[in-house]
């Protein structure tokens, strides 16, 4: 697909250091995409309910931890998504710091790099003059510890706040 001109590969868990290389010489993409692999509500509730599928399961999450921090090393440009999953971006950002990204580099893929990869960067993903200011507030540090990203306060969509209270 890179020979091709795909410009991003989405999940890449599985990576060969061929891959790899491809990747970095094409100027390709990576988002990371975890909690299909790693979240309860993601395979589990599916095909994963087969034991079959369930072994096959816990061999592919030992073997991602084992490979994925690697490919992160690597220079490949990443940026994060969550495969649909709604609700999950803290899980996907707590899942990067686990397998060694820094938790400001783990923000930045969620912001300013989703926004560059989506190629909507001039609008959204940093806070500019000129461009939505899309934010959310957590209760907490996340550069101290990334889990305070469950913790959110409220939501700013294009400057207009939203609280977070219980209805």
């Amino acid at each position: 697909a890179l020979e091709e001109g795909v410009r991003t590969i989405e999940h890449g868990a599985l990576m060969t250091d061929d891959d790899v290389n491809l990747m970095l010489r094409k100027g390709a993409w990576l988002v990371s995409t975890q909690a299909v692999l790693f979240h309860p509500t993601g395979i589990e509730q599916g095909d994963a309910r087969r034991p079959e599928i369930m072994a096959k399961l816990v061999q592919a999450r030992a073997l991602v931890a084992e490979t994925f921090p690697r490919v992160l090393r690597s220079g490949i440009p990443f940026a994060v998504g969550t495969d649909s999953m709604h609700g999950l971006m803290a899980f996907e950002l707590e899942k990067l710091v686990e397998f060694g990204v820094a938790p400001g580099d783990a923000l930045v893929a969620a912001t300013r790099r989703g926004a560059e990869v989506c190629r909507i960067a001039d609008t959204v993903g940093t806070l500019e003059v000129g461009k939505r200011a899309d934010i959310i507030a957590v209760r907490g540090d996340p550069l101290r510890d990334i889990r305070t990203m469950y913790n959110v306060v409220f939501v700013m969509k294009a400057g207009q706040r939203y609280d977070l209270s219980p209805i």
